[in-house]
């Protein structure tokens, strides 16, 4: 008996977890981008350690993007051949001795960024050619209609499922971006992954120090 109880309980929670789901991407379906009348810099930030195998392909896809106003940065923790392959794709690099972490890595990319926007990028993500003109046309669409914006995402998935480990990487990562719809239907998110996200600059400052830099740790992003 106690079995069935419980089937019955996981059915209906995976069933109000479906509808929460489906409810946010009907409601997300019907919101129409904005347009942007201008182009506003964009700072790409990406953090990078040992990335040699992987940089050529995520800086190929950002310089590949359709909006055009952008820059990219590239923090290296490494000292194999990632830095000169960011150079030599027109990158501007800083180079740190030690591995300082991804946090950090932002904080020093964001200190000379010149973006009114900010776009955090792991070194092995590709994007779309639309990917940031889109994030951006959500961004400020969200802004026009009074939304206090923190941080906009796109979906994702892993390229790579040819084995177990890689397959079980992509169920864990749609997961994770179902859970995120079920928390907007509240009006909050509590986590957001960092491997592509865009934030205004301001994001990035204490509302009670506006001069400090806010200091970031992976995987610690949280929005009201």
């Amino acid at each position: 008996m106690l079995w069935v109880i419980a089937f019955i309980l996981l059915m209906a929670v995976t069933l109000g977890f479906k509808g929460l789901s489906y409810r946010f991407d009907n409601l997300t379906s019907s919101r129409k981008l904005a347009k942007l009348s201008s182009y506003p810099l964009v700072s790409v930030i990406i953090p990078t350690y040992k990335s040699e195998k992987v940089i050529g392909k995520t800086l190929e896809s950002v310089m590949k993007s359709d909006y055009p106003n952008k820059e990219v940065i590239v923090v290296d923790d490494s000292d194999d051949g990632t830095a000169a392959i960011a150079k030599g794709m027109g990158a501007t690099v800083l180079q740190n001795n030690t591995r300082q972490g991804k946090g950090a890595a932002i904080n020093k990319a964001a200190a000379i960024a010149n973006g009114e926007y900010i776009l955090v990028l792991d070194s092995d993500t590709v994007m779309y050619r639309n990917t940031l003109s889109t994030l951006m046309r959500s961004y400020v669409k969200y802004d026009m209609e009074g939304e206090n914006v923190g941080i906009v995402a796109p979906m994702y998935s892993a390229s790579n499922r040819k084995n177990f480990i890689a397959r079980l990487s992509d169920m864990e990562q749609k997961l994770h971006q179902s859970l995120m719809k079920i928390q907007m239907n509240l009006g909050s998110i509590l986590s957001i992954r960092g491997s592509c996200m865009l934030m205004s600059r301001l994001s990035l400052i204490h509302i009670s120090e506006p001069t400090r830099p806010l200091y970031i740790s992976y995987a610690v992003f949280c929005l009201k």
